[in-house]
């Protein structure tokens, strides 16, 4: 049985995938430190990244402690903004490991990325 994944090593790549920094500006395929060891080497990723390698599970666990410390809905936008501007997967890790507060709601239940609510004319 040949199959490269029961040998551990990675699978080879096509030419024309991305690697190194053009690697980490895409938001759809960077893993940020959830990169292994292994991939970290084959995608030219070494000196690019943090040291140490994170779980995704840790990545998700990280992002929602940052955004739960966030005092105001502005501020939570742009962080939610920003993560999926950098780093897509893990946006959309941290919205599907928290579905109930999807919505970015605050403290207050009021929702952090929609508009604030406006004043109805009686």
């Amino acid at each position: 049985m040949n199959d490269e994944r029961v040998s551990g090593a990675p699978a080879p790549l096509a030419p024309w995938f991305p690697r190194g920094v053009t690697l980490l500006q895409n938001p759809e395929l960077n893993k940020g430190t959830a990169f292994s060891e292994g991939e970290r080497d084959v995608l030219g990723l070494k000196g690019l990244l943090p040291p140490h390698v994170c779980t995704q599970a840790e990545q998700v666990d990280r992002v929602l402690g940052n955004f739960r410390r966030l005092d105001n809905t502005l501020e939570k936008y742009i962080f939610m903004a920003s993560l999926h501007d950098r780093n897509e997967a893990s946006s959309i890790r941290r919205r599907s490991a928290s579905p109930a507060r999807s919505s970015a709601t605050s403290s207050s239940g009021r929702a952090a990325c929609s508009s604030p609510p406006t004043t109805a004319a009686r």
